[in-house]
């Protein structure tokens, strides 16, 4: 299956760091190595493009001075997205790793993946896109200590939103308006306003007599690539 990837990308320091020299850890081989091996063991969730779900996915890497993959932590999207994608980056063989004024030092690096249904069907190939340049900093034990707090404060938030979003799921064709508060809050507390939440939100919407707006979710779910909401939209708002 086709699948396009853009690592969107922020170069956080130079060669230096605060006027020590600082060289940047690099997979074996490069950049065009790193896209290789990714390239070979990722691609979009089986699934995923067929209910139009998009994701923009995270991932920190904790990278020892051994060039060893110490930690790997995934946010953002789904599961769907995030476990694939935290497996295959764990499982990376060992990096050069970052020098610090000559010395091997521990490194955290961040990089972001974007999954797009947009770009994948305006493509004619099979070629997989790629721009990759990543926050890198040396870490100190305490510093990765508080990073790995801050990402679990991160999941817990995630975990939240989702179950605000399965309440309101079930709310819906019950108690509409409950389902239309639950849906805006889950969205407050990070859930992403993907199909499944357009969609659901818009059956809400239509249930409690506000077409309007429902049909605004629909058109919103379909521009996404659902059929359902498309069909739902041609029906119920044209």
């Amino acid at each position: 299956m086709k699948y396009y990837l853009f690592l969107v990308v922020l170069l956080l320091l130079a060669n230096s760091y605060f006027g020590q020299e600082y060289k940047r850890p690099q997979f074996v081989g490069g950049k065009k190595a790193f896209h290789s091996y990714l390239g070979k063991y990722l691609s979009y969730p089986s699934g995923e493009m067929e209910k139009g779900t998009e994701a923009n996915l995270t991932a920190t890497i904790y990278i020892s001075k051994d060039g060893k993959i110490k930690f790997v932590n995934v946010m953002g999207s789904t599961k769907e997205f995030r476990d694939p994608l935290k497996r295959i980056l764990t499982l990376m063989p060992n990096w050069e790793p970052g020098l610090l004024n000559g010395k091997p030092v521990d490194t955290l690096i961040t990089q972001e993946v974007y999954f797009s249904i947009e770009k994948e069907r305006s493509k004619k190939n099979d070629t997989l896109i790629y721009e990759s340049i990543v926050y890198q900093v040396p870490m100190s034990n305490k510093e990765f200590a508080d990073e790995q707090k801050k990402w679990k404060d991160q999941a817990l938030k995630q975990e939240k939103a989702k179950i605000t979003f399965d309440k309101a799921s079930e709310e819906v064709g019950k108690n509409n308006v409950l389902a239309i508060d639950l849906f805006h809050q889950a969205h407050s507390e990070g859930y992403p306003k993907n199909v499944l939440y357009h969609y659901n939100l818009g059956v809400a919407y239509l249930k409690a007599g506000i077409k309007d707006t429902a049909c605004m979710n629909f058109q919103e779910a379909a521009r996404k690539g659902d059929m359902e909401a498309y069909n739902l939209y041609l029906k119920m708002c044209r």
